[in-house]
């Protein structure tokens, strides 16, 4: 799984907060719609599942701090 790979910590804080939100697996929409636009183009082909990857960390960091800044319980 890539965004596990992406996301491994050897601090178990930090390795707790990444379990969690790894196994809150959404509907994945924003990664989806990366591979399918590297069919489009040509070449990139072999980045694509670690693009996808990171449009969905920055999409959880982007909750994950919304969360943060409206005091909610994580």
């Amino acid at each position: 799984d890539e965004i596990r790979r992406i996301i491994l910590s050897d601090f178990p804080p930090i390795q707790e907060v990444n379990d969690y939100l790894a196994l809150a697996r959404g509907k994945l929409f924003r990664p989806t719609l990366v591979l399918l636009s590297s069919r489009v183009g040509e070449g990139g082909h072999d980045r694509a599942p670690t693009l996808g990857a990171v449009v969905e960390l920055v999409h959880l960091a982007t909750l994950v701090h919304d969360d943060a800044v409206d005091h909610s319980v994580l």
